[in-house]
């Protein structure tokens, strides 16, 4: 029985996708969802990447934040080095998780969300929702001046990508291929 369960589980790892016994339809949406999420993954890494070459190449804080109270970041490391050095800190590390978390979701579409694994769809919405339902309301509250749309741009054009991604890639599987209609091919073969 235990080897019966895992040969149906290979069969289903590997016959998820491109299978001809499920709807062509489902394989799609599964497919352009994983694309769409992948690209959103992506996206989180530039943002990341961009952090990390303003905090080190240009003068700049962060994008969208040229100065704190009429103060730019080079005024602020002549005067107050330590202060300046914590902020770089702050900003690398935050760079550093964005772009964890942005290969992270790379790798869930990829290999999980296009095989049509609920966990994998899951854990690759779930994880940038929740930073966003952290992040977002935070810049209403802050006491500075920043361009919103330069600040938040690549992470927020990548929510609706990736919220797009995740509705078809769901469609997708709730579309016949789910892990019982996979099952049902599978002991017929």
């Amino acid at each position: 029985m235990g080897d019966q369960t895992t040969a149906n589980d290979e069969r289903y790892r590997t016959d998820t996708i491109g299978s001809e016994s499920l709807p062509a339809d489902a394989d799609r949406r599964l497919r352009w969802g994983a694309y769409l999420i992948a690209t959103a993954g992506l996206m989180f890494v530039l943002h990341g990447i961009g952090f990390i070459y303003r905090t080190y190449y240009t003068s700049g804080f962060e994008l969208g934040v040229d100065e704190l109270d009429g103060v730019t970041a080079t005024e602020l490391a002549a005067t107050h080095p330590e202060v300046a050095s914590y902020i770089a800190h702050v900003h690398v590390s935050f760079a550093g998780l964005m772009i964890a978390v942005g290969l992270g979701i790379v790798a869930l579409a990829w290999y999980g969300v296009r095989r049509g694994d609920g966990w994998a769809l899951t854990t690759a919405l779930g994880v940038p929702l929740v930073f966003a339902a952290f992040s977002l309301p935070v810049h209403q509250t802050v006491h500075f001046e920043f361009d919103f749309l330069l600040h938040l741009g690549p992470a927020a054009l990548g929510l609706p990508i990736l919220i797009g991604g995740g509705v078809l890639a769901y469609r997708g599987t709730r579309s016949g291929n789910s892990s019982s209609a996979v099952a049902e091919v599978a002991d017929e073969h």
